[in-house]
């Protein structure tokens, strides 16, 4: 056994105690099963270390390999530390198009800093060193032997597929990709086969209540937690506008965004379908397989338009998705409208300032007006979004010395919330308020620590998925705060059709929040080992695919979703609904 291996079980059981004892890391008792799993831990580390020590006998390689497994090990842990969680091949592999953009570039910093890379660049220099002084890397003739190391690649195979999720960094990463590829497989019951038995399921013969050709404009605002309107922090009201919104409009308490990013949001809403389970629907779903709102507006006599603050619309594919679902028209916020001391000033994070944006979009919006038809717009805000830190110090208004995760996000969460006063001013003073219908909505949702999570890639609790929506439409809708009615941003599209008086047939999931007294919010959590979940006031069932273990929850006993409860008629019931998601994934798939 080399010394590359030994080093890896050393950095393994360090990491690994450290873990267990560190508060809020690792939450399981230290069981028999769970000491088993350890050691299986060990056991991968010394098959894949021990593959390139039969296989490979060129020492520069060797010592390549040696130094950059370790610096990979240090930085995966670092992650976990950071993150709370393991790195997830899917994290990866789904985000790979736009990992080397400059704003994604910044969130990589900004999770793993930067004494994180000098840390693990330092590891890897010493095991040069150690190689450079000693050469304890050098093939050893007793080692370099091709059939035991073609026997342990498919010994690690047979492991990695056959095992549970172990605690290595690249253990799980190693597990996780396998199951990316080699684990598509969901249980599925009586629903999916009625589903798939039709041809479309989903289509509906849509007839509208009402019959007013409105302006429509949907907010989508970035990482906007729910948990928080009407809420004070630090003596302070966090959202002041939306509270003050609520007394124009339809608020619903009880609201979900379907899944966890951007891409995903903007497609439930836009499309009233639940997200894929793998990969982003921006590239690859059928836009032939789906009935979105510009496509439908443009029927009912719309023109349509999308806006973003994010200045790169191939970002995700927005610009293709956008277009092959029927918008006409698409900008971002342009810089060059500032004055050079507001660019200066108001640019920072992944965008221009959400205020600037709000103005450039009310001018374009006001622009396509003179068309005469209708307007159907969408515009997208990005001030909030993570990881938090970047908001400007004369800007941090709810804690102007935050000097923490949980701090950072109130600020900005706030901010983004001021922000939005200026679209809500701006939209008075043109007179347009009145006769628009807004619906004003998160795109995703984002934790602030409620669990000890502060990023939305790690577990399924509520602060992952619930966001605020508001619906103003003067003369149609009169204000109201619905509570203990379930509904989902798949909601939204049915409901736009039914204010606006659509009429014909239409492929949706759900339908208006006016036909229906709540429904089943259907949850996608596509990272850390994947989770799908159920929610209908007050029950959410959650599965978590890496454990296949479901998890029942009563969320108005037990609103931090603390203790699993056992309800045999709601369990059937909810684990039933799962069947929707994996259907949907199917169903809108390029073929």
């Amino acid at each position: 056994m080399w010394l590359t291996t030994k080093i890896l079980w050393f950095v393994y059981i360090v990491l690994n105690i450290w873990i267990i004892t560190a508060a809020r890391l690792w939450n399981e008792h230290l069981t028999i099963y769970a000491l088993l799993v350890h050691i299986l831990g060990l056991l991968i580390i010394y098959l894949y270390s021990e593959i390139v020590n039969n296989l490979v006998k060129n020492v520069y390689l060797r010592t390549g390999f040696s130094s950059f497994i370790a610096f990979l090990y240090y930085l995966a842990a670092r992650y976990h530390y950071r993150v709370r969680t393991n790195f997830d091949y899917a994290v990866f592999i789904e985000n790979f198009h736009e990992m080397f953009s400059e704003e994604s570039v910044k969130v990589i910093f900004d999770t793993l800093r930067t004494k994180d890379i000098l840390n693990a660049v330092g590891l890897g220099v010493i095991m040069l060193l150690i190689h450079w002084k000693w050469k304890s890397f050098s093939a050893d003739k007793g080692h370099v032997n091709y059939k035991k190391g073609l026997r342990k690649i498919v010994i690690l195979f047979v492991v990695i597929a056959m095992s549970p999720y172990t605690y290595g960094e690249l253990s799980y990463i190693m597990k996780s990709a396998y199951e990316y590829y080699m684990g598509g497989k969901y249980p599925t019951g009586k629903l999916y086969e009625k589903l798939v038995s039709e041809e479309e399921p989903y289509r509906q013969q849509f007839k509208a209540r009402f019959n007013n050709k409105k302006d429509v404009i949907i907010i989508a605002m970035e990482s906007f937690n729910g948990l928080y309107t009407n809420k004070e922090m630090n003596g302070k009201e966090l959202t002041p506008t939306i509270n003050s919104l609520l007394k124009e409009g339809l608020f619903v308490e009880d609201f979900y965004g379907n899944s966890i990013q951007t891409a995903k949001g903007h497609f439930s809403i836009l499309c009233g379908r639940t997200p894929l389970i793998r990969g982003k629907a921006s590239y690859i779903a059928d836009p032939d397989k789906l009935d979105c709102a510009p496509k439908l507006f443009k029927e009912n006599g719309y023109t349509t338009f999308f806006h973003q603050s994010h200045g790169d619309l191939s970002f995700d594919n927005t610009d293709g998705f956008l277009r092959s679902i029927g918008f006409e028209t698409l900008r971002v916020s342009r810089s060059e409208l500032l004055t050079e001391e507001q660019r200066k000033k108001n640019i920072w994070g992944w965008g221009m300032q959400d205020n600037f944006s709000y103005e450039q979009f009310i001018d374009s919006f006001k622009e396509l007006k003179k068309q005469g038809k209708p307007v159907f717009a969408m515009m997208a805000t990005i001030s909030h979004h993570m990881k938090f830190r970047g908001v400007p110090k004369d800007q941090r208004y709810i804690y102007p010395e935050a000097s923490n995760n949980k701090e950072y996000f109130f600020n900005s969460l706030h901010l983004s919330d001021k922000y939005l006063a200026t679209f809500v001013k701006r939209m008075k003073e043109e007179k347009l308020f009145d006769d628009t219908i807004i619906v004003i909505v998160g795109d995703h949702s984002f934790p602030a620590g409620e669990h000890w999570y502060y990023d939305n890639q790690a577990s399924y609790y509520q602060e992952f998925f619930k966001i605020p929506l508001i619906i103003i439409s003067k003369d149609q809708i009169q204000p109201k705060i619905i509570s203990k009615q379930t509904f989902s941003q798949v909601n939204i599209l049915p409901t736009l059709l039914d204010l606006t008086g659509y009429k014909g047939e239409v492929r949706l999931q759900a339908k208006s929040m006016f036909s229906t007294p709540g429904e089943y919010a259907h949850l996608i959590q596509p990272y850390n080992g994947l989770y799908f979940g159920v929610a209908k006031y007050p029950y959410k069932l959650v599965w978590e695919k890496r454990s296949n273990r479901y998890f029942l929850y009563d969320l108005e006993k037990d609103p931090m979703e603390e203790n699993s409860i056992s309800n045999e008629q709601i369990f059937d019931e909810f684990k039933e609904q799962m069947d929707v998601i994996i259907y949907n994934d199917k169903a809108i798939r390029k073929n």
